[in-house]
């Protein structure tokens, strides 16, 4: 006879008196989101994760570090290309080229994006439905905590758009978001959203390719309305993904799977 059961890892306990009787034991591990329903403590795990987010640079090993400045010399070297790629988009600008990006704008805006993770928690929370209400949780936290991290790039660079006056010049730490290109707050938050979406359905190919393809639309699109630079896209990207898999990490458990054969 097989008996399948979950425990968590934590209370996972097999005694000397079962182990006689137990003829094979095999350990599996499942993920499982830490917090699946919406109440004060879940909102306050989520300062918790803003704070380990900030402070993750100090935890950095050698890899990371390695990652870091090739990150960097890519972005130095795009900004290069920012111009030359603003004068692309201005020259191929017609009406379908804005209304691409008109399209895709609601995916990545928070005054759409917020209220749709919201409802699908809802939904999820009415219909039992864990996994989807734990990721809506997530999701939550991801693009709120990414886009302080855009909030504090536009108050401390002050960047002007592509279609403002006196472009690509950097007016330096203001308390006001007037000429806040950099960095896009768009691709953070649609970055943000797929990297949680993809790790949580990896398992899944096509999930991950889909997410991060609609993402990178969206980065595209806001290039292509003159909204921003490719930096600003780039930095958006980046920082949207670093941010939704750390705090996917951090609202994720292992639970020990176990298939006793008696």
């Amino acid at each position: 006879m097989i008996i399948f059961f979950n425990i968590s890892i934590s209370k996972a306990q097999i005694t000397s008196s079962s182990k006689d009787s137990v003829n094979n034991v095999l350990k599996d591990s499942l993920e499982t989101f830490k917090y699946t329903i919406l109440n004060l403590h879940t909102i306050g795990t989520g300062y918790r994760d803003a704070g380990k987010c900030t402070t993750s640079p100090f935890h950095w090993k050698g890899n990371d570090w390695l990652k870091f400045v090739a990150l960097g010399a890519t972005g130095l070297a795009l900004h290069q290309l920012d111009v030359p790629l603003n004068k692309m988009a201005y020259n191929n600008d017609s009406r379908l080229m804005r209304d691409f990006g008109n399209a895709f704008d609601p995916i990545g805006n928070l005054f759409y994006v917020l209220p749709a993770i919201g409802g699908t928690y809802l939904i999820s929370h009415l219909a039992g439905n864990e996994e989807l209400s734990g990721l809506a949780i997530t999701a939550g936290k991801a693009v709120m905590i990414a886009n302080t991290f855009v909030t504090y790039g536009k108050v401390l660079a002050h960047r002007h758009r592509p279609s403002e006056e006196n472009p690509n010049r950097w007016d330096g730490p203001r308390l006001d978001l007037k000429n806040a290109s950099f960095f896009s707050s768009h691709t953070t938050t649609a970055f943000s959203l797929a990297t949680v979406i993809a790790s949580t359905y990896a398992d899944h190919k096509w999930v991950p390719p889909v997410a991060y393809t609609m993402a990178s639309i969206i980065g595209v699109s806001r290039i292509a309305a003159h909204d921003h630079w490719a930096t600003d896209v780039f930095v958006g990207a980046v920082v949207g993904y670093s941010v939704g898999k750390l705090v996917y990490k951090l609202n994720r458990s292992k639970k020990i799977k176990l298939v006793v054969g008696l």
